[in-house]
């Protein structure tokens, strides 16, 4: 993410634990990046579909999505 940021991307970032999440989101902010920062488990469906309108409230669609977990 923070090599998108460097880039000019425009970022969604989502992760179980808020602490680490909003630590994420200041610092790809602080590169300049246009970040939405989602509290959720990827692994539940509703949560994931959840996401989904917050999304495209944001930035109207999703160019490239890279998932990584663990």
């Amino acid at each position: 993410a923070l090599e998108l940021a460097k880039e000019g991307a425009q970022l969604i970032i989502c992760g179980r634990s808020e602490a680490p999440l909003r630590e994420t989101e200041m610092a790809l902010k602080a590169l300049g990046a246009r970040v939405l920062a989602l509290v959720g488990d990827l692994s539940d469906t509703k949560e994931r579909e959840a996401m989904i309108p917050a999304t495209l409230r944001e930035f109207k669609g999703v160019d490239i999505l890279v998932t990584n977990t663990g």
